[in-house]
């Protein structure tokens, strides 16, 4: 009986083991989670530092982040403008890297 209690045992330990890894691979990090609403918080720290700059309030500027880089996209007056944008968006903390992709009229 001893023995038979033993391997039950270890049948069922093994059973868990086995759905907690499958489990683990399946199950997307909690990590990712987070660098999406960091993600987000990002993009619209950098349209208000865009927003608040005089120059560059009525600029059609498309911001998008990805894993701590911002795309920023659109027409702006000039190419002073361009370089601008650019620096108001490192100025944000998180800012990994930006991709400017602006265009001066």
């Amino acid at each position: 009986m001893n023995a038979k209690l033993t391997s039950i045992l270890v049948s069922g330990l093994a059973a868990l083991f086995v759905a907690g890894a499958a489990a683990s691979e399946t199950s997307p990090p909690v990590q990712l989670a987070a660098e999406q609403l960091d993600d987000g918080a990002i993009t619209e720290k950098v349209k208000a530092a865009i927003a608040a700059d005089a120059s560059l309030a009525g600029a059609e500027i498309a911001v998008e982040t990805n894993q701590g880089e911002v795309q920023l996209s659109g027409t702006v007056a000039s190419a002073g403008d361009i370089q601008k944008a650019s620096a108001l968006a490192f100025s944000v903390t998180g800012v990994k890297k930006v991709q400017n992709n602006l265009k001066s009229m």
